[in-house]
């Protein structure tokens, strides 16, 4: 489970998202997929809203505003170079398009309309090859 909190709020985001790859027969761990297909050089990224906060509150969708996936070759989620918003905190899915070959690691996490951030998700990861 994630947290948001900041010490001067009483209420904190408690944000479970279980992030899934789901590209061409992706798993929740890794997959890798045919040169000649059109999502060969693609990840599509799934996952579940948070329902609740850290003190045990009820969170709605419309208290969601956005989420950010952060990803790269690194494994170390503070070391991958590349970063995605996501604007609309209600949107379970988001590709990422335009990976070269290798292996690429993902983590998400939320952001709520105050401004709390959650911790990152576990990662995945998917491994491009032509």
């Amino acid at each position: 489970m994630l947290s948001l909190c900041r010490k001067t709020l009483p209420s904190c985001l408690a944000v479970t998202l279980g992030l899934l790859l789901t590209a061409c027969g992706g798993g929740s761990s890794s997959s890798s997929i045919p040169d000649n297909t059109p999502e060969a050089d693609s990840a599509t990224l799934t996952w579940q809203a948070p329902l609740t906060r850290a003190n045990g509150e009820s969170l709605s969708m419309g208290e969601i505003e956005k989420y950010v996936v952060r990803y790269g070759p690194e494994q170390s989620i503070g070391e991958r170079s590349f970063e995605a918003t996501v604007e609309d905190g209600q949107a379970m899915e988001h590709t990422v398009a335009g990976l070269s070959t290798g292996t690429w690691h993902f983590a998400l996490k939320a952001i709520d309309t105050n401004g709390l951030e959650s911790e990152w998700s576990d990662s995945v990861s998917k491994t491009i090859v032509r």
